[in-house]
């Protein structure tokens, strides 16, 4: 007999970061973290948000919140963080509920290589991948073909390892400081012509993918700075949500709808 008063333990899922320093990971996890926060006051019927299970971590996104505010630029490489610790919530008419739990981490950029038995052990040991892509560099590396296919070698690098071992984990992969981009077709379109390469390979190895186009820019108003957040954690849910559909789980409503 099964005992109604039994609480389902919220599955711990282990997001692997991938990208080179500067590539903007950090300003990517307080984004995320700032949009779904104001999510949660939302009155939308149904509200999600992150809670940081790390007080460590959590002083170090408000620092860096209060460094934007103050100096109105990104924070600097030596406030990263390494590893994260969230539970993502949900609030609706019934109460609130725990959904999942997940664990953020997020090696040194020079040591995501596929001779590295560390970084090997870490890529098995993941349940899917965010790869940070820096959009800027994609477009002006055109004229350096060496350079662009080393860009994507990190991603290139997960997608083998996923193929031989018969793996289904997905790879989010984020194209950030897009708001560098935008500003000129022309580079928009050079940008997608680039990336079809990458493309091209994950589709060939039949990778679970998908491809999130990220600007966090910086906006000064009345002296005060802050991050413009849209759609920042878009990546972060997609990532969950293919997981615990995996797991024959979903979310009760169009709040995350994962797009192929």
């Amino acid at each position: 007999m099964t005992n109604s008063s039994t609480k389902t333990v919220p599955r711990i899922y282990s997001l692997l970061s991938i990208g080179q320093r500067g590539v903007g990971k950090t300003v990517f996890l307080v984004g995320s973290c700032i949009e779904l926060y104001t999510n949660q006051y939302q009155d939308n019927g149904q509200q999600l948000w992150f809670d940081c299970e790390d007080a460590e971590a959590q002083q170090i996104l408000e620092n860096i919140l209060r460094q934007v505010s103050q100096t109105g630029e990104y924070p600097a490489a030596t406030m990263k963080i390494s590893n994260f610790d969230f539970t993502l919530k949900m609030r609706n008419i019934w109460g609130t509920k725990t959904l999942c739990q997940f664990r953020w981490w997020d090696p040194p950029g020079e040591s995501c290589q596929i001779y590295n038995p560390a970084f090997l052990m870490m890529v098995l040991n993941s349940d899917g991948y965010c790869s940070f892509i820096d959009a800027r560099n994609i477009v002006d590396r055109t004229n350096d073909p060496k350079m662009l296919s080393q860009s994507f070698e990190p991603v290139k690098s997960i997608a083998d390892m996923i193929n031989s071992n018969n793996l289904q984990h997905p790879i989010a992969i984020v194209l950030t400081k897009c708001d560098l981009v935008r500003s000129q077709a022309t580079d928009w379109q050079i940008l997608e012509k680039n990336l079809q390469p990458l493309k091209n390979y994950l589709k060939n190895l039949k990778i679970n993918y998908k491809f999130f186009y990220s600007s966090i820019p910086i906006v000064s108003t009345d002296g005060m700075s802050n991050l413009i957040t849209t759609d920042s954690a878009a990546p972060i849910l997609w990532l969950v949500s293919k997981l615990r559909s995996s797991d024959n789980l979903s979310f009760s409503d169009g709040l995350i709808n994962p797009v192929n």
